[in-house]
Protein backbone atom coordinates (compact mmCIF):
# COMPACT_ATOMS: atom_id res chain seq x y z
CA UNK A 1 0.00 0.00 0.00
CA UNK A 2 2.86 2.68 0.99
CA UNK A 3 4.30 1.63 -2.39
CA UNK A 4 1.67 2.59 -4.48
CA UNK A 5 0.88 5.86 -2.52
CA UNK A 6 4.70 6.77 -3.35
CA UNK A 7 4.42 5.88 -7.11
CA UNK A 8 1.06 8.11 -7.17
CA UNK A 9 2.76 11.05 -5.21
CA UNK A 10 5.99 10.75 -7.48
CA UNK A 11 3.84 10.85 -10.49
CA UNK A 12 2.21 13.76 -9.92
CA UNK A 13 5.15 15.87 -8.69
CA UNK A 14 6.81 14.37 -12.39
CA UNK A 15 3.27 15.69 -13.78
CA UNK A 16 3.36 18.97 -11.93
CA UNK A 17 7.15 19.58 -12.43
CA UNK A 18 6.62 18.87 -16.04
CA UNK A 19 4.23 21.26 -16.78
CA UNK A 20 6.23 23.92 -15.64
CA UNK A 21 9.08 23.64 -17.67
CA UNK A 22 7.25 23.70 -20.29
CA UNK A 23 5.78 26.97 -19.39
CA UNK A 24 9.14 27.99 -18.67
CA UNK A 25 10.51 27.27 -21.82
CA UNK A 26 7.69 29.02 -23.66
CA UNK A 27 8.56 32.54 -22.37
CA UNK A 28 12.62 31.76 -23.39
CA UNK A 29 13.47 33.98 -26.89
CA UNK A 30 16.25 34.28 -29.02
CA UNK A 31 17.41 37.94 -29.88
CA UNK A 32 19.15 39.12 -32.61
CA UNK A 33 20.56 42.83 -33.08
CA UNK A 34 21.91 44.06 -36.64
CA UNK A 35 23.45 47.02 -37.76
CA UNK A 36 22.18 50.03 -40.31
CA UNK A 37 23.64 47.27 -43.28
CA UNK A 38 21.69 44.68 -42.21
CA UNK A 39 24.26 42.66 -40.77
CA UNK A 40 24.34 40.90 -37.31
CA UNK A 41 26.36 42.28 -34.52
CA UNK A 42 25.14 39.94 -32.13
CA UNK A 43 22.44 37.15 -30.90
CA UNK A 44 21.51 36.00 -27.10
CA UNK A 45 18.53 34.29 -25.03
CA UNK A 46 16.19 36.66 -23.04
CA UNK A 47 12.88 36.27 -21.58
CA UNK A 48 9.13 37.36 -22.23
CA UNK A 49 7.70 38.68 -18.62
CA UNK A 50 4.56 40.13 -19.61
CA UNK A 51 1.55 39.75 -21.78
CA UNK A 52 1.96 42.33 -24.21
CA UNK A 53 5.34 41.58 -25.36
CA UNK A 54 7.38 43.05 -22.70
CA UNK A 55 10.85 41.25 -22.46
CA UNK A 56 14.10 41.11 -20.80
CA UNK A 57 17.45 40.27 -22.07
CA UNK A 58 21.11 41.69 -21.23
CA UNK A 59 22.12 45.35 -22.61
CA UNK A 60 25.35 44.30 -24.51
CA UNK A 61 23.76 42.93 -27.91
CA UNK A 62 21.97 46.57 -28.43
CA UNK A 63 24.92 48.59 -27.88
CA UNK A 64 25.48 50.07 -31.63
CA UNK A 65 22.47 48.21 -33.59
CA UNK A 66 20.19 49.98 -35.46
CA UNK A 67 17.87 47.14 -34.88
CA UNK A 68 16.61 43.75 -33.89
CA UNK A 69 14.27 40.83 -33.90
CA UNK A 70 12.95 37.85 -31.65
CA UNK A 71 12.31 34.86 -32.30
CA UNK A 72 9.95 33.02 -29.78
CA UNK A 73 10.17 28.94 -28.73
CA UNK A 74 7.49 28.88 -31.96
CA UNK A 75 9.76 30.04 -34.25
CA UNK A 76 7.49 33.44 -34.63
CA UNK A 77 9.87 36.19 -35.61
CA UNK A 78 8.68 39.41 -33.87
CA UNK A 79 10.45 42.87 -34.67
CA UNK A 80 12.08 45.08 -31.20
CA UNK A 81 9.81 48.35 -31.41
CA UNK A 82 11.10 50.23 -28.21
CA UNK A 83 13.45 49.49 -25.36
CA UNK A 84 11.95 50.64 -22.23
CA UNK A 85 14.60 50.97 -19.95
CA UNK A 86 18.17 50.33 -19.85
CA UNK A 87 21.29 50.58 -17.83
CA UNK A 88 24.73 50.85 -20.31
CA UNK A 89 26.65 51.38 -17.21
CA UNK A 90 26.71 47.66 -16.50
CA UNK A 91 27.01 45.54 -19.37
CA UNK A 92 25.65 42.67 -17.17
CA UNK A 93 22.20 44.79 -16.40
CA UNK A 94 18.70 43.84 -18.46
CA UNK A 95 17.31 46.15 -20.76
CA UNK A 96 13.84 45.30 -21.11
CA UNK A 97 11.96 45.68 -24.65
CA UNK A 98 8.13 45.30 -26.46
CA UNK A 99 8.22 43.28 -29.43
CA UNK A 100 5.36 44.09 -31.93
Amino acid sequence: MRKAIYIIVALLVTTTVSAQIERAAKSVFTLTTFSKDGSIIASTHGLFVGPNGEAVGTWTPFIGADHATIIDANGKQMEVESIIGANELFHTDYAVAISG
